[in-house]
C-alpha cells in the first residue's frame, strides 16, 4: 500500500513538473513534429528528427536555428522544446527565441560619449 503511494506522487510530481516547465517555457503554441510539412521545406528531416530524440542534452550541447522567415524555424525549435520538457531529461533548460534587429534611428547614438 505505502508503496503504490509513492509511486503515484513520483508520478504526480513528475506530471506537475512537466506542466510547470512547458508553462514557464512559454511556446508560442504546442507544436511537434507529426504537424511540421518536411517536403515542403529544405530542412533536414533525419537531422531534425535525431534532435528530437534530445540526445544533444546529455552532452550540454546548444542547438541553433538559422533561416529566413518561414521556414520552420520555430516549429522545430518549439517541437524540440516539448519534447525536451516532457522527456524529463531536461535538467535546467535555457529557451531562447533571438531575433536579429537593425537598431532603430537614433539608438546608439552619443552612447560612447559622456554627457555634457
Amino acid at each position: 500500500m505505502l508503496s503504490q503511494l509513492l509511486k503515484a506522487e513520483v508520478a504526480e510530481r513528475e506530471v506537475r513538473s512537466i506542466a510547470y516547465h512547458m508553462k514557464a517555457a512559454r511556446f508560442p503554441a504546442c507544436k511537434d513534429l507529426s504537424g511540421f510539412d518536411f517536403a515542403a521545406s529544405e530542412v533536414n528531416e533525419a537531422l531534425v528528427r535525431q534532435l528530437h530524440r534530445c540526445e544533444f542534452l546529455d552532452g550540454a550541447h546548444n542547438v541553433v536555428l538559422i533561416g529566413g522567415p518561414g521556414t520552420g524555424k520555430t516549429h522545430i525549435a518549439t517541437a524540440l522544446g516539448i519534447q525536451a520538457v516532457a522527456s524529463s531529461q531536461a535538467g535546467p533548460l535555457l529557451l531562447h527565441r533571438g531575433t536579429r534587429q537593425r537598431p532603430r534611428a537614433g539608438e546608439g547614438q552619443g552612447q560612447d560619449r559622456p554627457d555634457r
